[in-house]
């Protein structure tokens, strides 16, 4: 009798960047999009069972609208799979212009979907469309850093609630004509980065919108379980040859 529990199908995870004009199109609608894309493309994803079946596939975190990305990623379910080549070469064939499948890697069959284990994101903060340089200057970040608290007001579904994002902030440095952030963004505990620049700028009584710069997601890490940060791409491996679900 075979083992109820046993894996019978093939985890994938896809790394995509999303850059131009696209990073205006929100969450939900590029989920509907992909689900399109891998439609056409013939993937062998699984469906979920029931009255209404829909793919088996779940995003990392949500990225802030009119931000671009070099690392969004999702995870999903399959009955059979390519290779990682020809599973990006299948997938950029139905993308649209501004949006680049970079990787597509099996998981261990007893891994935890992305969107539950992100543990940090890194951040690139360059000058925007109507700006000649980023006004952040090492000593604001040094200054914001140095600080034991940093409470904010946040709304939540049950109102206003007060916070310390102090603890959130990993890393924060003038880099390259602009600034490098590493911030929280575990399930129990992230920062928006537009709010960490709200933040930064109501402290140096600035009256800056974050809109106008440009915000470039770089990548997104989990915790391996040993304190060790590790891209969610590295938790895969790469498939040199297609595989079939283990009936």
């Amino acid at each position: 009798m075979s083992d109820p529990n046993e894996i019978k199908y093939i985890k994938i995870r896809v790394r995509f960047s999303k850059r131009g004009p696209v990073r205006y199109v929100g969450h939900l609608d590029l989920m509907r999009y992909f689900q399109k894309a891998i439609r056409r493309a013939g993937l062998d994803i699984r469906y979920s069972e029931g009255f209404s079946p829909h793919q088996v596939m779940s995003f990392a975190s949500p990225l802030s609208l009119g931000a671009e990305s070099e690392a969004e990623y999702f995870d999903m379910d399959m009955i059979s799979s390519p290779s990682s080549e020809e599973g990006i070469a299948l997938l950029n064939a139905q993308m649209a212009e501004g949006i680049e499948v970079l990787s597509y890697v099996r998981l261990p069959d007893k891994s935890k979907k992305a969107m539950s284990i992100t543990a940090a994101t890194d951040y690139f903060i360059a000058p925007g469309e109507e700006m000649d340089e980023v006004d952040i200057t090492q000593g604001m970040l040094d200054d914001m850093l140095s600080r034991e608290s940093i409470e904010v007001v946040r709304k939540t579904k049950k109102g206003e609630k007060t916070v310390d994002i102090r603890p959130l902030i990993f890393e924060a440095k003038a880099q390259d004509g602009g600034v490098f952030l590493k911030l929280s963004s575990s399930s129990a505990a992230s920062l928006n980065v537009r709010l960490f620049l709200e933040t930064l700028f109501s402290l140096n009584g600035m009256d800056n919108d974050p809109a106008d710069y440009l915000v470039t997601r770089r990548e997104v890490y989990y915790d391996r379980g040993d304190g060790v940060l590790a891209s969610l791409e590295s938790a895969g491996e790469v498939l040199e040859e297609p595989v079939h679900m283990q009936v």
